[in-house]
């Protein structure tokens, strides 16, 4: 059987008993065939034919303005850097950190703004930075494409393994979100930019600690999200297409509170999740696997 968009429609309908329209519209279950299969499947199954290598460049961290003793704001625009959606300045004594919404918040009362789009930046320090101090920004959260779910070990920096953390308050209790950074010409705090020794990676995005200090290839296993199911595309293997379809069933029946309907499908949702896994452990030994009967 190829599972194409309608077999996949019509299985699914089958196992929820709505055959109906009104019960459930085509395109409601659709959306909900495709939420299943581009964003937890691939994590769940990790397909090779979902699985690669994800490369970028990080940036490093770079003097902008040079403090006077007196100017307390500054203004400039950085470079723009594709998928960068977190940046910080630092002159050693405070320092400004962005968030999703490119505002800069500064260790000690000060503010400023940064666009993502622009790299046009406003940065007004709590206190003017001393007369020949550094001013400098670095670069330490990036988005991850559109099309790659999420990143895995083994990752490396520059050649070096990376340790890549997953629960967002061990990885800040680590590095506290706020420490200065030192830019230069003053005394070093407790670190400063340098290789990335450890990665949040959260909700589509990788924010390193340290900041890189200079541009570093960063490389991981990652995996991909397919593309969406459609009258015109379907999915990448047929074997998948049962546990696609029994996995959407089983989820719309929790959902609408069906407990009972829901455990019926449990013994036909680990063999459909078998047979997938069977097949990708058989590819990746290279050998025909064996029968789980």
């Amino acid at each position: 059987m190829y599972w194409t968009y309608s077999n996949l429609l019509a299985r699914t309908r089958l196992l929820i008993n709505a055959p109906a329209q009104f019960q459930e519209a085509d395109a409601d279950l659709l959306a909900r065939l495709n939420d299943f299969y581009q964003t937890r499947f691939p994590v769940r199954v990790k397909p090779d034919d979902l699985s690669t290598t994800y490369r970028f460049q990080t940036v490093g961290a770079y003097q902008v303005q040079t403090g006077d003793g007196v100017t307390k704001t500054w203004t400039g625009v950085l470079s723009t850097v594709p998928g960068v959606c977190g940046v910080g300045f630092s002159d050693s004594v405070e320092t400004f950190k962005s968030d999703e919404n490119g505002i800069l918040w500064g260790t000690y009362g000060g503010l400023g703004t940064i666009s993502y789009q622009t790299g046009a930046y406003v940065l007004t320090f709590h206190t003017a930075s001393a007369s020949g101090a550094q001013i400098g920004v670095y670069y330490d959260t990036y988005t991850l494409p559109d099309n790659v779910l999420t990143v895995s070990a083994p990752a490396v920096v520059a050649g070096y393994p990376l340790s890549l953390v997953e629960d967002v308050e061990t990885f800040w209790s680590h590095w506290p979100m706020y420490q200065p950074y030192y830019m230069g010409g003053a005394a070093p705090p407790i670190y400063m930019p340098n290789i990335p020794q450890e990665c949040l990676n959260y909700d589509g995005r990788l924010t390193m600690r340290p900041v890189p200090d200079q541009p570093y290839l960063f490389e991981s296993a990652s995996v991909l999200k397919p593309a969406a199911i459609s009258p015109t595309s379907n999915i990448l293997r047929d074997i998948w297409g049962p546990y696609i379809a029994i996995e959407t069933a089983y989820e719309w029946l929790l959902e609408m509170g069906d407990e009972e309907s829901a455990s019926e499908l449990i013994v036909q949702r680990e063999q459909a999740l078998g047979d997938v896994l069977s097949v990708e452990i058989s590819k990746r030994m290279n050998q025909r696997a064996k029968g789980r009967w």
